[in-house]
């Protein structure tokens, strides 16, 4: 009898997370002068995990906020200006009831389905009266650098209170609040994709089902916050809310398998809510999940050798993180990267994992620890993609090789399912920093260097001497100054160099509220014609110089393009073609502009 209860007590003090709200309601009404005072403290220690996170993002993204108009807080091109131009289009196409799902405005002639990429309608919609108070010029560029700033409090917030509502510990929720919304994960994806950085979705629903099974939140509630929450995250990009819905399935089964049976009644109750919450959303946002499920596959491509975790690159910190600077790019960069160390951001530090593992091990015997453990492992292999990653040299096969060929599986990177590595890795660890049975003293200066260990490198600048957080994105007078509209009649159709992903023509057709349309663009996915087109090629560096004279031309006529625009000491050999073509140079407003003719008339010499 004794060692059948030694085997069926809690192994640790948090054994009973699912039956902690019930004594709490109770208590309410018996303590009153006590709940009141718990009440002060959890709400001081609200406030400080508010200033913390504010401070943090402050802090890494400070050349940005110094000029919020005119910089951002990365280092790559394209992606940033797309979310930008994002800003511009949705408020004006609902303005001019005109199809906000497809435009013309860019891709010339294409009709370019914007239900198929990450277009962010609801930062766009939420910050339009912001542009429209601070002017176009600068009012993206700020709304921007805005969401960046906003969304690893977000995601911060919400897993410091999902890890206060399961330790009761404030002060090791804030830790790991912060370590998982300012993880490796985010730092990343901060350098250019910005429907990626907002992580609160995970936490969001993991704390509403919490509460819901424990009683504290009606079911109508539940139902209610569950689809703003999902509906929020389609209107932010559906890559997270679909990954998101692999791990909250992921997370039920092995719940279901381990937990008790008074607990898996509990679980199996609260299904039919979750599922209404994402019926609702869907309901919601009906027309923008018709034109994503429509549209042309988008990253088909994900799970190559390029977009998958490196095994080391859990311990081996890049120059986005401080600890890292330039001290290990020798192993680093050898990590598969997209766009330098944008697609990298699988890192955890030695600290957390120590503080995780300890937990794990402390507490296995615990059914709740076994599925946290359990989960995080699956994240962790998610994130390694179809084979096994060390060095740089892929290995043996994993279970992802099974569905990267499988629709939706295949349009998921899958390193970027590193982020709910970070977000079990953090509540693990805020738990164990939680225990009230260790000495404290041992386990801060651990959480501290946990912090120290993630920092970002906010001054600092990778290999190639390119600087990681600060971009200036000032546009040319000729598009700042609105000197377009001295030279371009309304709706010209203009061939922008540098071209699509590779320079700022979004951004300029943003300020310029749509004055202008490009032979150009950028947002994920290639139409045919230009997919296909050689000189597109040469314009994106994918192909050798070859001919460029004719098919230049031929590129003027088929795309209806007006002017060519070019960027002044950002030209290359393209100015040798035009003066080929016989199109005379316009020096104005720092670009060189080319009229083009209705009937081309130069030949090639």
């Amino acid at each position: 009898m004794r060692v059948a209860r030694a085997v069926d007590a809690p192994a640790d003090w948090w054994g009973r997370v699912s039956d902690r709200a019930a004594p709490r309601l109770r208590a309410i009404g018996q303590e009153p002068v006590a709940v009141r005072a718990r009440e002060l403290l959890a709400r001081r220690h609200a406030v400080i995990a508010i200033v913390v996170y504010l401070t943090g993002a402050v802090v890494m993204q400070r050349h940005a906020m110094a000029h919020i108009g005119t910089e951002m807080a990365g280092n790559i091109v394209g992606d940033p200006t797309a979310y930008m131009w994002s800003m511009w289009w949705w408020p004006h196409a609902i303005l001019h009831v005109i199809n906000p799902f497809v435009t013309h405005a860019m891709w010339v002639p294409d009709a370019y389905n914007l239900g198929s990429v990450a277009s962010t309608p609801l930062p766009s919609l939420l910050f339009a009266p912001l542009n429209a108070v601070l002017g176009w010029v600068q009012g993206p560029v700020v709304s921007y650098n805005l969401c960046n700033l906003i969304a690893p409090i977000l995601g911060a917030w919400f897993a410091y209170r999902l890890c206060l509502y399961l330790s009761g510990a404030p002060a090791a929720s804030i830790i790991g609040g912060w370590l998982y919304g300012f993880s490796a994960y985010g730092l990343s994806q901060l350098q250019g994709h910005m429907n990626l950085v907002f992580t609160f979705l995970p936490p969001v629903l993991l704390l509403l089902s919490l509460r819901r099974m424990d009683g504290v939140i009606s079911r109508q509630r539940y139902i209610v916050l569950a689809a703003a929450a999902i509906a929020a995250q389609i209107g932010i990009g559906t890559e997270i809310l679909f990954t998101s819905t692999c791990m909250a399935v992921t997370t039920i089964v092995v719940a279901l398998i381990l937990a008790p049976l008074a607990t898996r009644i509990r679980i199996l109750s609260i299904l039919p809510s979750l599922l209404g919450a994402y019926a609702l959303a869907a309901v919601v946002c009906a027309p923008y999940l018709y034109y994503q499920l429509t549209g042309p596959a988008v990253n088909a491509s994900a799970n190559s050798v390029l977009k998958v975790a490196d095994l080391l690159s859990f311990v081996i910190p890049t120059p986005i993180i401080r600890l890292g600077a330039n001290r290990f790019a020798a192993l680093s960069g050898d990590f598969p990267a997209v766009a330098g160390y944008l697609e990298t951001g699988t890192y955890l530090g030695l600290p957390i994992i120590f503080g995780a593992l300890a937990f794990a091990i402390e507490t296995w015997r615990n059914w709740a620890t076994k599925v946290l453990v359990i989960v995080t492992l699956v994240a962790v292999i998610g994130a390694l993609g179809p084979s096994l990653t060390i060095d740089g040299h892929a290995t043996i096969p994993l279970p992802w090789k099974l569905l990267e060929h499988v629709r939706p599986f295949d349009e998921v990177t899958s390193v970027r399912i590193g982020m709910y590595v970070a977000l079990g890795t953090a509540i693990a660890f805020a738990l164990w920093l939680a225990k009230p049975d260790r000495p404290s003293v041992p386990r801060w200066l651990v959480a501290l260097l946990a912090v120290a260990f993630l920092f970002p490198n906010v001054n600092g600048m990778y290999p190639t001497g390119q600087k990681i957080f600060q971009e200036n994105l000032r546009s040319p007078s000729f598009i700042a100054d609105a000197l377009y509209r001295r030279y371009l009649p309304r709706n010209t159709v203009i061939l922008p160099i540098p071209f699509g992903p590779f320079g700022n023509s979004l951004l300029w057709q943003a300020q310029a509220q749509g004055y202008f349309r490009l032979a150009s663009g950028w947002f994920g996915y290639w139409p045919p014609d230009y997919s296909t087109s050689m000189l597109v090629g040469q314009l994106s560096g994918f192909h050798a110089f070859t001919d460029p004279v004719s098919l230049m031309r031929s590129f003027l006529v088929g795309h209806r393009v007006g002017s060519v625009v070019m960027v002044a000491g950002q030209a290359g050999l393209w100015p040798k073609v035009m003066s080929q073509l016989g199109l005379a140079r316009i020096a104005t407003g720092g670009i060189w502009l080319y009229d083009v003719p209705k009937t081309l008339t130069g030949s090639a010499s």
